[in-house]
């Protein structure tokens, strides 16, 4: 019994050490980042980013977009809160994965952040529900700023229309999800249960309430915390356009103004791609050109949004991976 035991914990135990192995790579790579942003010379030489601009520009706009990663954090520890869950691990969670979404495209860092949550509530289903949930809470609040702004902008809603479906799309079907589903879902249950059952019939059951089992939890979670998630979501937003304003002041002159450079760059940051990546800098800087502000402005917001997470994010993988190595 020991040997059969022994041999099926030994793929798993496989699989944690090239999980080990794949997170120590990607916290070298913010690492090195890092390293090259702060002083190698070339494309991500940190004082070529901030050259013309005032620095205090610049450290205004990463203190609040700082405040921004503040709130994140705040609204991922409710939606955690459990007894012996640490705030401490939640928050290595949080930096390490602040970091590999400058680092990644598509939003990849997503799984990494549903995997580390569901070593910190030891229930990989309760990665999946809450990470799941942050997104659905981002998508709403979008929809809402993207719809203000259109309105501002004439003309700017069909330029939008096609993210504004899908963050619209994502809303309904996690309202669904959460409401519809699940009883639902038991009904389905019971008339398979009723059923002569074949193997087949075994496994569609098996199945079905591995599903029950992972979107249960959601309504859970938010009972009792919904109107401080959403707030939470509001602020982090509010933070977003408040450190273009601040790190780009030329765009705060008029509404008009303001609601054309945030179109891009919200359709930015709801997209996954970051200040890293070329298809990411182009939109935010043609739509800062389009309302007037210079080369320097650009720079500065484009320092804000790459140096502070890739530092942020190598400090809270080091310790990340020191308590996973504890653990393990």
């Amino acid at each position: 019994m020991n040997a059969v035991v022994t041999a099926r914990g030994r793929p798993l135990a496989a699989l944690v050490r090239i999980e080990h192995a794949i997170l120590c790579v990607a916290v070298a790579a913010l690492a090195t980042l890092s390293v090259l942003v702060l002083a190698a010379p070339g494309s991500f030489d940190l004082p070529r980013l901030v050259a013309g601009t005032d620095l205090g520009t610049v450290v205004a706009g990463t203190c609040v977009y700082t405040l921004g990663h503040v709130f994140r954090f705040l609204r991922l520890a409710l939606l955690t809160y459990r007894g012996g869950v640490r705030l401490r691990r939640v928050l290595q969670v949080h930096l390490l994965t602040a970091g590999l979404a400058v680092m990644l495209p598509f939003k990849l860092s997503d799984l990494v952040r549903v995997r580390g949550v569901g070593v910190v509530l030891d229930d990989v289903r309760a990665g999946i529900v809450t990470v799941w949930l942050e997104r659905a809470l981002d998508a709403a609040v979008l929809t809402v700023l993207i719809g203000v702004c259109a309105a501002a902008v004439p003309g700017s809603l069909e330029l939008l229309t096609p993210l504004l479906v899908v963050l619209c799309v994502f809303v309904a079907l996690t309202a669904v999800l959460l409401t519809i589903v699940p009883p639902n879902l038991r009904l389905v249950m019971l008339h398979v249960l009723r059923r002569e059952g074949s193997e087949r019939d075994v496994k569609a059951l098996v199945a079905l309430r591995q599903v029950l089992a992972t979107i249960r939890p959601a309504p859970d979670l938010l009972r009792g915390r919904a109107a401080t998630l959403v707030l939470l979501s509001v602020l982090i937003w509010g933070a977003e356009v408040a450190a273009v304003s601040v790190a780009v002041p030329g765009i705060g002159a008029e509404l008009s103004q303001l609601s054309t450079g945030l179109l891009s760059l919200l359709s930015s940051v709801s997209s996954g791609a970051t200040a890293l990546f070329p298809s990411s800098g182009e939109r935010l800087s043609e739509a800062l050109v389009r309302v007037g502000t210079g080369s320097g402005d650009v720079s500065a917001y484009r320092a804000v949004l790459t140096i502070t997470p890739l530092i942020a994010g190598t400090i809270g993988g080091v310790a990340y991976l020191r308590r996973l190595g504890g653990v393990g």
